[in-house]
């Protein structure tokens, strides 16, 4: 399970954009993070999306906005018919260089970027001008020269920004269902991830059986509880890897992890590479 993907920016350019992707009667399930923003448009589909201790449900025409290292599990039903998506992944730094002529607008993509967003989620409804500002920017870029596509670039999100901020949905309200046993988990975890896991405490905690709330968190998920600590473990490793100067031993101490070496081997396993290598592969830029 590789929970981290990390974006080739330096090779492919600041955006990697894969217009209308289409997946027919087979199960998309995908459960990780990447270092850049990560725009999801769903075109076509339906399913359900794990995001910050929340489950949402998924209908078409709706864009969804993911952090850097913003874990998050994208279910869609093959029972639906097709999945059309539209992925688009940005390298922050450059963007936010290129819009310094806009301090408003600026301002509203660090807020997107880096702190606290309350709405992630944002449903196109009747309207059509996502589909069209994606259509139009898929075209352009298929006519521009090399030399022009950057530009292309900063004019749609620019576009798509001034979308985002004078859409105004209940998206947030959205959820599933009204048992939130599943969401309790998840800030359970968020709360405790730095700290031993013990599965009988979280049980205890919500007044549950350990059997049962494994069970259900399974059904609702996809993934263990355990694979969901491993998870926001790696995210914060990540992030501290990528951001700070922290030394290795003090970053395993500080994701509940009591062995510096038993660190090293973990996050190798699951990443690819060990921390150091991480750190020497995340480019400077990324530090904020």
């Amino acid at each position: 399970m590789k929970l981290i993907e990390m974006v080739d920016f330096i090779g492919r350019g600041p955006f990697i954009l894969n217009y209308k992707h289409e997946r027919i009667g087979s199960v998309y399930d995908m459960f990780h993070s990447h270092q850049g923003i990560e725009l999801l448009f769903v075109h076509e589909g339906t399913g359900h999306i794990v995001l910050d201790q929340k489950i949402y449900a998924i209908s078409p025409n709706t864009l969804i906005l993911f952090q850097p290292y913003q874990l998050h599990r994208v279910y869609m039903d093959p029972g639906a018919g097709k999945y059309i998506r539209s992925v688009l992944n940005l390298d922050p730094v450059f963007l936010d260089t290129r819009l310094k002529p806009f301090p408003e607008l600026r301002a509203y993509f660090r807020h997107l970027w880096k702190e606290h967003v309350i709405q992630q989620i944002f449903p196109q409804e009747d309207r059509m001008e996502l589909t069209l500002l994606y259509q139009r920017f898929h075209a352009r870029l298929r006519q521009a020269p090399q030399e022009t596509r950057y530009e292309e670039f900063v004019i749609f999100i620019i576009s798509l920004l001034n979308y985002l901020r004078d859409t105004t949905t209940s998206a947030v309200s959205s959820q599933i269902r009204t048992d939130h046993h599943t969401e309790k988990v998840m800030e359970w975890v968020e709360a405790h991830f730095k700290k031993r896991f013990s599965l009988d405490e979280l049980a205890a905690e919500l007044h549950l059986s350990p059997y049962y709330i494994s069970h259900l968190f399974k059904e609702m998920t996809g993934f263990s509880i355990m694979d969901y600590v491993i998870a926001r473990r790696l995210r914060e490793a990540c992030l501290l890897l990528g951001t700070t100067d922290m030394p290795v031993n003090s970053i395993c101490y500080e994701i509940g992890l009591d062995s510096t070496s038993y660190f090293s081997q973990w996050f190798k396993k699951h990443i690819g590479i060990s921390p150091k290598a991480f750190r020497n592969e995340v480019d400077d830029k990324f530090k904020v």
